[in-house]
């Protein structure tokens, strides 16, 4: 038979176990979400710009940006930034609840 600290000990044992199985499956689909969003704006530039990029790459340089279709670069610029900031937030929101939860507080 088992006495009280020893399934208490196991139970912690396997709800580490659990919350680093979440925490991969977590990062995983960040991580592809992160692919995704990368990709789909890469899409968009070449959808707002109309430029298809040559063999030397000479369509990407820095006076791509005086052109009249720069527009579409600053917005893209300014949605890619804000997409980071709401990452950035969320995760941080997620570690400070996780950590609570690690020091017995509520987490909520």
């Amino acid at each position: 038979m088992r006495n009280t600290e020893e399934r208490i000990r196991l139970l912690r044992e396997r709800a580490e176990q659990l919350q680093r199985r979440r925490d991969r499956r977590l990062t995983a689909c960040v991580g592809a979400v992160c692919l995704m969003l990368f990709f789909g704006l890469v899409g968009v530039i070449r959808q707002l710009t109309g430029q298809v990029s040559d063999v030397a790459g000479n369509s990407y340089t820095g006076s791509s940006l005086l052109s009249g279709r720069a527009g579409g670069y600053v917005l893209l610029a300014v949605v890619a930034f804000w997409a980071g900031v709401l990452v950035a937030v969320l995760l941080r929101e997620y570690r400070r609840r996780t950590h609570k939860n690690e020091c017995g507080g509520s987490g909520k």
